[in-house]
């Protein structure tokens, strides 16, 4: 269950409930309609909250202060922090004093860029990288290459476009589109008509090729997404 907009409604295609107001979300936590809450610091913050939960994960605590980490963390008995300074760190706007413009997280890392293993845990399994893309931010963006195992290793594209895994670069000619671009718009849907045309492969996990597939609503939300201004 998280808090949103537009009222309480059910979200397609799992047990998640989405409400408006924070008093009708935790009154839902409270006789047990909802087993888990995801709200704002502002949620989480509140005096009646004080010390009823058992945990408080912090998703991205590479982006929140620690003025916002303590604020929150009245609300449970515990609290984890999850997220990756080196991915995502806290916004930054204008002048703050010395500490402020660090996260909660960061001053838990202090000069490190991992986590040692005295504070905390270093997940060692990504399920987002090919490997090559992986051994490239290992060595780059980290201390030293930790020992990551990448288990998309065997999952590629093949009989489209593009062949093969990791990044490619599709240069879009246009000038002048400062808030959007409708010449990138009509690139990305070329790239997902092709990425689904019949013949359009990919190997999965297993080294299983399957066909590329893509349903009408999946096309439609790309084409919202790219169509979007960019800021």
């Amino acid at each position: 269950m998280k808090v949103g907009e537009g009222g309480r409604r059910a979200i397609p295609g799992g047990a998640v409930t989405e409400v408006e107001d924070n008093g009708e979300a935790l009154r839902l936590l409270h006789d047990g309609t909802a087993n888990v809450l995801g709200g704002t610091a502002w949620l989480w913050a509140g005096r009646t909250l004080l010390r009823r939960w058992m945990c408080c994960s912090l998703i991205e605590a590479g982006q929140m202060s620690l003025a916002n980490v303590l604020a929150v963390a009245q609300a449970a008995g515990s609290i984890v922090l999850l997220g990756d300074p080196q991915q995502l760190e806290q916004p930054k706007r204008g002048v703050t004093l010395m500490g402020v413009n660090v996260s909660a997280l960061q001053h838990i890392l202090g000069e490190h860029q991992t986590i040692p293993a005295d504070r905390g845990i270093f997940l060692p399994v990504t399920w987002r990288l090919a490997p090559s893309i992986c051994e490239f931010t290992s060595e780059v963006f980290y201390e030293q290459p930790p020992d990551i195992e990448a288990r998309p290793g065997k999952q590629q594209l093949i009989g489209g476009p593009f062949t093969g895994s990791g990044l490619w670069v599709v240069e879009v000619d246009h000038d002048g589109n400062r808030n959007a671009s409708d010449e990138e718009v009509e690139a990305v849907a070329d790239l997902v008509a092709k990425l689904t045309a019949p013949g359009a492969r990919w190997i999965d996990e297993h080294g299983v090729a399957k066909q590329t597939t893509g349903d009408a609503d999946s096309r439609r939300r790309t084409l919202q997404r790219a169509g979007e201004p960019s800021l």
